[in-house]
């Protein structure tokens, strides 16, 4: 792990200037190889920054960001269902359809946390109550709890996908928001037709909750941004064409998982994920708050542009 020795920021392996395009290129970087070695400036430096990143911890977007946490010094402490396989100070497998329990867990750990990474990115079909549970629900319990105490300079991150433009009118949208755990669980279940598969349901309200604490929380010297993926070769998106739902032969027949990857012509690899998000969780991105930052190979520049 490398760590700020006598205020040395760390030595870290980044791609050449040379390298080539493509998967080979980035799977050969990664392994080491065509690598230069740059010393990062302080900003990047997360030593002495206590870190929760809940949700995906374990896998796809949320590991590569504990790795690359880890690497940059950060005491880390991850909420998932599954182990990571870094070494970070705590994991604890947390329920996060369960807002109780993810508050119990802050508690159990102890704050302040300086940064709070949202990875969590649960899709399954014939799951849609579960899905805004764990997505939404449970999230903005844990980030209201971590944001009671966290302290200036603080940041928090949210992994979203793509989404179209925010409506005008975001009140019916906030009614939802505002609503207590107990009461936001009841209207999903009693609402099915207006959550849908509640993938984008709750990922939109995971947007505009992020936003509106942008806001909130910019004057206590606070950051929250998010960062919208697109098509990643990550569980999230195997296990959905896997499953082999309704939904995914329907996208699959349509076109529409190959579109999104079509400007670049390749699939995002997570840890090029990754590295946005930790750059906006960083110092670096001091003076960014309420960013939307697509991180999907030029998809929705195209679709505004009419070239897809």
């Amino acid at each position: 792990m490398n760590r700020m020795i006598g205020g040395t920021p760390p030595i870290i392996l980044l791609p050449s200037a040379n390298r080539q395009d493509g998967d080979a290129a980035f799977e050969s970087n990664q392994a080491g190889q065509n690598m230069t070695t740059y010393s990062l400036p302080k900003e990047f430096s997360f030593s002495g920054k206590r870190v929760l990143v809940c949700g995906g911890g374990g896998s796809g977007i949320g590991s590569h960001v504990v790795d690359i946490l880890s690497e940059l010094g950060a005491e880390i402490h991850v909420f998932d269902l599954q182990e990571p396989t870094a070494d970070v100070a705590s994991y604890r497998s947390v329920d996060l359809s369960d807002p109780d329990a993810g508050m119990a867990a802050v508690e159990a750990i102890g704050q302040p946390f300086d940064v709070l990474i949202n990875a969590q990115g649960l899709f399954k079909e014939g799951l849609a109550v579960q899905v805004v549970r764990t997505n939404f629900i449970g999230l903005r319990a844990v980030a209201d709890k971590v944001l009671e105490s966290m302290p200036a300079g603080g940041a928090v991150v949210s992994i979203a996908t793509q989404l179209p433009p925010l409506p005008s009118d975001l009140s019916e949208m906030r009614k939802f928001i505002d609503l207590p755990h107990s009461e936001a669980i009841e209207y999903c279940e009693t609402h099915p037709e207006e959550i849908g598969d509640g993938y984008g349901f709750s990922k939109f309200r995971l947007a505009v909750w992020s936003l509106d604490a942008a806001l909130a929380n910019a004057k206590r010297g606070i950051r929250v941004n998010l960062v919208y993926p697109g098509r990643t070769d990550s569980p999230l998106l195997n296990n959905f064409i896997r499953d082999d739902g309704p939904m995914a032969r329907q996208r699959q027949a349509s076109g529409h998982i190959e579109l999104v990857s079509s400007v670049i012509g390749r699939i995002a690899h997570a840890r090029e994920v990754a590295w946005p998000v930790v750059f906006l969780a960083s110092d670096a991105a001091s003076y960014i708050t309420g960013a939307r930052l697509p991180v999907e190979g030029g998809f929705l520049t195209a679709a505004e542009l009419g070239r897809l």
